[in-house]
């Protein structure tokens, strides 16, 4: 039996389905609120709103909780690949061998971006914003693969691959552009992960491969941040989306989206702040001090969240991951 809640506007009461979202959690369906009412919800910061059914990933704020399409999230970062949870969370379901297999072989087709838009990055001024760069070449993208999705589809070209494949090639080269050094091309038989650091850091004169512990701790904080369920960038996607706007640019507009003080400006901000810690020589409750009763500007500087009241998994996890990690360096340091 479906269940209703009842609206009263002055003497008239108007009904409204509850419906499920996948969480079992209860919402009120309102979509209907005007056509009904005349009136409009007023829900600044979307706090109390969802505008999507999805099935892709799933938090819960009180206890933490996280998955990938119903996947513990620690369970992918302990026994997953980043290529593998990105099929996952496109495609609804983990890859089987010959499925990561002929994924893997798409990502490294599409490696390469066109040569002419080389010449892109040289109208970027060399500290300019990572983020800035980003977002004109991803967009740019729409200019040299101008093809429309179902008409990409019927020829065997899969959008999603193909700029997973290049959004790491670009990112690379923009990190390049800003350290004044030349741009390294993907190899293709390099996995994803290891791909985007051999582009990185190495240089005409030397190769650079990372060791397996740098290589598998990238791909499990990259497999922690593959979704954000909600949040602003996502929210910017489908909106964009919507308009029937090709990908490149739906993703581009997430890029800014994330730019803000307010929502990925905050981990740059953590990152100034902890720097500012170690120049200040002071002990870390005693640098908090300063903090106490503005909790608002603690916010600003990366800590806590609006949203959470548990320990976010992704933190959690994030900072054991770096713990025992650096314990090996320590460990391999020691016995050398």
């Amino acid at each position: 039996m479906s269940e209703f809640i009842e609206i009263k506007v002055g003497e008239k009461s108007y009904q409204f389905p509850l419906i499920s979202g996948t969480d079992g959690k209860k919402g009120i369906d309102i979509r209907e609120l005007h056509q009904k009412t005349g009136l409009i919800s007023y829900d600044p910061g979307f706090f109390n709103t969802a505008y999507a059914v999805s099935r892709i990933s799933r938090r819960d704020p009180n206890s933490g909780e996280l998955n990938y399409r119903g996947y513990d999230i620690a369970d992918l970062v302990q026994h997953s690949t980043f290529v593998e949870t990105s099929y996952l969370l496109i495609y609804g379901k983990l890859p089987t061998e010959q499925q990561l297999k002929d994924f893997s072989l798409k990502l490294s087709k599409h490696s390469l971006i066109h040569e002419d838009m080389i010449n892109l990055f040289d109208g970027f001024p060399g500290k300019g914003h990572p983020l800035a760069v980003l977002s004109v070449m991803v967009t740019s993208l729409s200019s040299y693969y101008p093809e429309e999705y179902e008409e990409s589809l019927d020829k065997g070209i899969d959008h999603s691959a193909r700029l997973l494949a290049k959004i790491r090639t670009i990112a690379a080269f923009s990190y390049k552009k800003i350290v004044g050094q030349p741009f390294v091309y993907p190899l293709d038989k390099h996995p994803y992960c290891t791909n985007f650091l051999y582009m990185l850091f190495s240089i005409p004169s030397k190769d650079y491969i990372p060791t397996e512990d740098i290589d598998r701790i990238l791909n499990q904080l990259w497999i922690l941040y593959a979704d954000h369920e909600q949040n602003v960038s996502n929210t910017t996607v489908q909106v964009i989306g919507s308009t029937q706007a090709n990908l490149f640019a739906s993703i581009s507009s997430a890029i800014n989206a994330l730019w803000g003080s307010r929502e990925g400006g905050r981990q740059v901000a953590a990152v100034g702040l902890i720097e500012d810690i170690l120049k200040s020589r002071k002990s870390v409750p005693e640098y908090f001090e300063k903090f106490k009763g503005d909790s608002e500007k603690l916010f600003g500087n990366g800590f806590g969240h609006k949203a959470y009241e548990a320990k976010s998994r992704r933190a959690i996890i994030a900072s054991k991951l770096f713990h025992d990690f650096y314990k090996k360096i320590l460990l391999d340091l020691s016995q050398k």
